[in-house]
């Protein structure tokens, strides 16, 4: 890819070239200058993109079939500070939607501290928490 020095380089060269008046050469620069800041921007934002699909790719494991997760069970029971969204999937009563509200709660707020946290989520009540309650354990810090 070429520097902008050698780009804005050649288009001094074409311009001195082909005899336009001193406004019209303006008018090319400023021209000139809104093109080659307009590819810089897009250029940022692409990559911004791609940077921010690559860490949403790693950080969602969702992408892992769920029959190579486990179920929980209360003889084998989740952490709910460490599961991932496909694990927590695994669990009766949550689908993508619940999950994903679970997985964004602890992003905000840190860790879980206590199962009744989950009732600060949406669509989560009472009833599921108890259906819950066995299936899960919290880590330590």
């Amino acid at each position: 890819m070429k520097s902008i020095s050698q780009i804005l380089f050649r288009l001094k060269a074409i311009f001195a070239g082909w005899g336009f008046t001193t406004a019209e050469k303006r008018a090319l620069w400023l021209l000139s200058a809104l093109i080659l800041l307009g590819s810089g921007v897009r250029f940022y934002k692409n990559q911004r993109i791609v940077s921010e699909m690559q860490l949403a790719a790693a950080i969602d494991s969702s992408q892992v079939p769920h029959a190579a997760l486990s179920v929980p069970s209360p003889d084998n029971p989740l952490d709910l500070n460490r599961a991932t969204q496909a694990e927590l999937e695994t669990l009766p009563g949550i689908g993508p939607v619940k999950a994903s509200r679970i997985v964004e709660y602890r992003r905000q707020r840190g860790k879980i501290e206590n199962l009744n946290e989950l009732l600060d989520i949406e669509d989560i009540g009472p009833k599921t928490l108890e259906r819950l309650r066995p299936l899960l354990v919290i880590s330590k810090p």
